[in-house]
């Protein structure tokens, strides 16, 4: 029984995916304070919950990097920031480092 109520307590922060929009991603990735350490933490959370499934990226890919290109979409492509930023960044990682066929995890 304690397991399970255990295993529950997770459940509310696997629906909290998606609090942020590309719009409000963009603004932490821009801002100066400390929104930029939230946005940080937010792409390397998405980033690792898909590695080995969802993108297969090389081993020496860097945070920076991948903020980087987060931020390059979120500018180039104005029109999806509406939709939610979980699932933007996860299609932006899939399409740049899709698995193999049989290598994922």
């Amino acid at each position: 029984m304690k397991h399970t109520l255990a295993a529950l307590m997770f459940v509310p922060a696997l629906a909290c995916a998606e609090f942020y929009s590309g719009n409000d991603l963009m603004n932490k990735i821009n801002d100066s304070d400390t929104g930029i350490f939230i946005a940080m933490g937010y792409i390397a959370g998405v980033f690792d919950s898909g590695a080995g499934v969802n993108h297969c990226p090389p081993s020496h890919v860097t945070l920076g990097q991948v903020r980087d290109m987060v931020k390059q979409m979120l500018i180039s492509y104005p029109q999806i920031r509406n939709f939610s930023a979980d699932s933007l960044v996860m299609d932006l990682l899939k399409k740049t480092w899709p698995c193999r066929k049989g290598t994922a995890v």
